[in-house]
């Protein structure tokens, strides 16, 4: 970067950043660039500009045969400039310096890299003549990184979506700018914004196809299940894809609600869909199937009523209790992290947290209010099918139904599977309820308990700022080399 072809381009993006770019003014109706508009941290980075200016000056001085100008010391980390000192640290960065040993001899050696810095045609005897450790002009061998900066203070006049869009501008300047020595990164809070999010749109795929199997699988196994227990009908397929769908309906709104009281985005929040779809559909489950246990039982005359108020109230007073404690638990798991975590997992926790709240809600109101809509339509189409004969005989009437223990005949599957299930769940019961067996579990557990919390103590946080931007984002080469080259020696407070 110390070569006056890559310091040259330097410049120009400078120049370019700092004038070709503009932001409309209501108040003037004009565009402004940023030199127009700025009123703080104008000239941050002056130090770069002077330090071009000295280097050329120098670099003039020994092309036309003389000395260095002895007043224009370009040092690393401090320069002086005509006795003024002025930090170069905060801009360049990579720095490698002669480490104050060199001889003459050893200089030599580095005369084809220093006419690659100067040019051809300077006189590098010159500048070895002039510094018996290094060359006079500075004490830098090479450098791999110059930093710029834009700051500004935002004017009344304009909103903070307009100085968003004004950063987003200088990305897409530099994004389509070709330079034959550099390569241009951007960065800004915007910027780092708008790449998360497409990190999270980048999710979206995978959470389509996560959906649609999920559905496939609930279609599957709530009907079969409906078939074995004499109650398949259209509207159990409807309940199988709300039961995935519910889930993801509370996860959007407790997000849009957090959105809402200000919190921030990031791309680890696209995980909570997953999350919630996966430990929220056991809630549907449980309702579909308590709902036809409950059907079965009236059919079979164990239960009086037959009503959509009477078959709600036994589903939820059954499996109510156990959605809540599965709610409160995740709930309450989700609340350790909101305290103890880093700030990218604690904003998963409190996203989480929240969702599972609202999948709570969504549960006990807008679930159970679906399957009070379609158990309706199930006992009006389940009254339409009964087919009731009168039979007289004599003065008597006797009712056939069609699912009454008289007429009702079970199918092949339901036999078969019968026989199956009955035979297997027997031979399960028999090894679980045998001691070895139980002691053995025990132990198992116990071992399980002991090898998670000496995981968890050895466990490192490795969440860095590279996973959360998708694969093809320009940050995470700047990132690398941020870590490589910026932040073990400099860091701007911001």
């Amino acid at each position: 970067m110390l070569r006056q072809s890559h310091l040259n381009d330097t410049i120009k993006v400078l120049h370019l950043a700092a004038n070709n770019i503009t932001l409309y003014d209501p108040i003037t109706r004009n565009n402004q660039s940023f030199n127009q508009f700025c009123r703080e941290f104008c000239n941050i980075n002056e130090p770069v500009l002077q330090f071009y200016n000295a280097y050329m000056v120098q670099k003039w001085n020994v092309d036309n045969g003389d000395r260095p100008n002895p007043y224009l010391r370009l040092h690393y980390p401090i320069s002086t400039l005509f006795g003024r000192e002025i930090s170069i640290q905060p801009y360049f960065f990579g720095v490698e310096l002669y480490n104050g040993n060199e001889t003459k001899e050893d200089i030599g050696e580095e005369r084809e890299g220093m006419h690659q810095l100067f040019g051809n045609d300077t006189n590098i005897d010159l500048l070895v003549a002039w510094n018996e450790t290094h060359p006079a002009v500075t004490n830098m061998k090479s450098a791999k990184m110059i930093s710029l900066q834009l700051r500004a203070l935002q004017n009344s006049q304009w909103s903070k979506d307009d100085m968003k869009q004004w950063e987003m501008n200088v990305v897409h300047f530099f994004e389509n700018y070709q330079s034959e020595h550099l390569t241009v990164y951007v960065v800004s809070t915007t910027y780092i914004e708008e790449e998360m999010v497409r990190a999270g749109i980048s999710l979206l795929p995978y959470l389509t196809a996560g959906f649609i199997i999920m559905c496939t699988c609930s279609v599957i196994t709530v009907m079969v299940r409906a078939a074995y227990m004499h109650q398949n009908n259209i509207f159990k397929v409807f309940l199988a894809v709300m039961a995935c769908a519910t889930p993801l309906l509370a996860c959007s709104t407790a997000l849009a609600i957090l959105f809402l009281c200000g919190m921030r985005f990031s791309s680890i929040l696209c995980v909570i869909p997953f999350l919630v779809l996966s430990i929220g559909i056991d809630s549907s489950y449980l309702m579909i199937h308590e709902w036809q246990r409950v059907t079965k039982e009236i059919r079979d005359g164990e239960k009086k009523s037959g009503t959509v108020g009477h078959r709600m109230s036994e589903v939820l007073s059954e499996v109510g209790p156990a959605i809540l404690i599965s709610a409160i638990t995740n709930i309450l798991a989700d609340a350790v992290g909101c305290f103890t975590s880093s700030p990218e997992i604690r904003l998963l926790c409190i996203g989480n947290l929240f969702s599972m709240f609202m999948a709570y809600l969504y549960q006990m109101s807008f679930y159970s209010g679906l399957m009070s809509v379609v158990g309706k339509f199930e006992i009006a189409a389940e009254k339409n099918e009964d087919n009731i004969t009168n039979i007289a005989i004599q003065k008597t009437q006797v009712n056939i139904r069609k699912y009454s223990e008289i007429t009702r005949k079970n199918s092949r599957f339901h036999d078969k599977s019968k026989l199956y299930i009955s035979k297997y769940m027997r031979v399960y019961v028999n090894i679980i309820a045998h001691a070895s067996i139980a002691t053995l579990i025990i132990v198992l557990y116990i071992t399980y308990i002991i090898i998670s919390v000496w995981g968890i103590t050895r466990m490192n946080i490795s969440l860095t700022p590279q996973k959360l931007f998708a694969a093809d984002s320009p940050l995470i080469k700047l990132d690398k080399l941020r870590i490589k080259y910026q932040i073990p020696f400099f860091t701007m407070a911001s």
